[in-house]
């Protein structure tokens, strides 16, 4: 946790702790390296040192050569070059046995609860007969205000079973056995089964349901309808930027602003509505689940299409000729927030727009979005809301993606549920907090720092875009 920010629990960025893997083979690499460049200087001033004109001229002229002599073998010394390659080279060693033995305890370690993981969903999957009735009739005597401030006290089964999602849907065909054969026949050919991932479980779940107008996009366009351009002003704040009543949200629309910058160019914030409805029939509705879980197996969707449709739009309209080179921030919270990952993780987004390259997310399971390492990432999140947890992974901790999180148990008080922990609301008052924490935690300061073309709160002008879904 950094020091004097309030209770947030600040992960990664340019000041954080965790050293990857790749870097560490990295710098063992150029250890070795320079320990070799070392070792072949070495070996030039020993054949100096003893060369036949040396110790001729030392004979001839001993005021003059022995000094020269005597500062070769200082070199050659265990205080010189000698001592420094070998202190390197033990050195570069160490690394080097200290990566094989973090790399074999992460895996093993990393085996050994994905082992339990996957073993609990291939349980669950197998008697998915039994305990999902089980779960429906304990959910319906309990009440869901019970479950619901149950599972606010216990955020961590959300992950842990989510991380297992490939175990379900394995379990699925031992329980129910024309589910195996049907996800088999269904998902083999498009090398979804069997799933070795949460991504690739939500994969072979959809192609079973390809067809069946739940969860299935195909048949579908999208429809983008711009609103009137409208003047404004730019956020000022991480607060402002992610409030439900933001100078740059859009509610229920896509909001494109404008941010004119001093020097006569503009900053573009995209902000992205959140999930609409839970019904998993594909309907108009574009912010619902068949998009969910799409976004979840890392698919590209209607809706990163037209919202990408209404930037362009958008840039066209209030631009001018190098717009889409300009700096580009994609905001949302929960489904807006992993529908802005995967803006700024497709390849054909980031060649139509390179400026896209600042996302900024609230409450949303984004860890496993391949977003690339040049992107400028700030995931909010709060240890109680499930929904950061769908994911069952915890965010890259690396250079340019910040995690904040915070506990917001004492906020809420003891009778919370889980979903006041999702609000967004809430988050508001958590990014507050990140704004008065951003000059002590030099992550913070260093996004922000990244992040300024957009927070200035200059004159601005927006477009608002209802994009719905309709049959071809």
């Amino acid at each position: 946790m950094s020091a004097d920010t309030g209770g947030l629990d600040v992960a990664g960025g340019s000041h954080g702790l965790a050293v990857s893997l790749d870097e560490m083979a990295w710098a063992a690499r150029r250890l070795d390296r320079v320990v070799d460049r070392l070792q072949r200087l070495l070996a030039e001033l020993l054949l100096l040192e003893v060369h036949p004109r040396l110790q001729a001229a030392s004979l001839v002229a001993p005021d003059r050569g022995l000094p020269l002599q005597l500062g070769l073998a200082r070199l050659c010394s265990p205080v010189g070059v000698g001592g420094s390659a070998l202190a390197l080279e033990v050195l570069a060693d160490g690394v080097a046995e200290a990566l094989a033995v973090y790399d074999d305890v992460e895996r093993l370690v990393d085996g050994a609860i994905d082992t339990v993981e996957v073993g609990v969903g291939i349980g669950l999957g197998a008697t998915a007969p039994l305990t999902v009735p089980a779960l429906g009739l304990g959910v319906a005597v309990a009440g869901p205000e019970r479950v619901d401030a149950w599972l606010f006290d216990h955020p961590w089964v959300v992950p842990h079973t989510m991380d297992g999602l490939e175990g379900v849907v394995l379990g699925l065909g031992l329980g129910v056995p024309v589910a195996g054969p049907w996800l088999l026949g269904r998902s083999l050919g498009a090398g979804g089964y069997p799933p070795r991932s949460q991504p690739e479980a939500v994969e072979a779940l959809l192609l079973g349901l390809a067809g069946t107008g739940v969860m299935d996009e195909s048949g579908h366009r999208a429809s983008v309808v711009p609103g009137a351009r409208q003047p404004g002003r730019g956020p000022r704040s991480v607060a402002d930027l992610v409030a439900r009543d933001g100078p740059s949200a859009g509610g229920e629309k896509v909001r494109v602003t404008r941010v004119a910058r001093p020097d006569g160019t503009s900053a573009w914030i995209v902000d992205v509505p959140g999930t609409q409805t839970f019904d998993p029939r594909t309907g108009r509705t574009i912010y619902d689940m068949t998009s969910n879980a799409a976004l979840a197996a890392n698919q590209r969707t209607l809706s990163t299409q037209a919202i990408a449709d209404a930037l362009g739009d958008a840039q066209a309209r209030m631009g001018g000729p190098g717009a889409r080179h300009e700096p580009i921030l994609l905001n949302g919270h929960s489904q807006g927030g992993l529908t802005a990952a995967a803006l700024a993780a497709d390849p054909r987004v980031r060649r139509r727009f390179p400026g896209a390259r600042h996302v900024v997310t609230t409450g949303a399971p984004v860890a496993t979005v391949p977003v690339g390492r040049d992107v400028s990432v700030l995931s909010v999140e709060h240890d109680q809301d499930l929904v950061p947890g769908l994911d069952g992974a915890d965010n890259p901790d690396r250079e340019q993606w910040v995690t904040v999180r915070r506990d917001v148990a004492e906020d809420l008080g003891e009778d919370a549920g889980a979903t006041e922990a999702h609000d967004n609301d809430l988050y508001e008052r958590t990014a507050a907090q990140i704004d008065d924490a951003g000059d002590q935690d030099p992550s913070l300061r260093d996004w922000r720092a990244g992040a300024a073309p957009f927070l200035d709160g200059g004159e601005a002008e927006t477009i608002d875009y209802e994009i719905t879904r309709e049959r071809r």
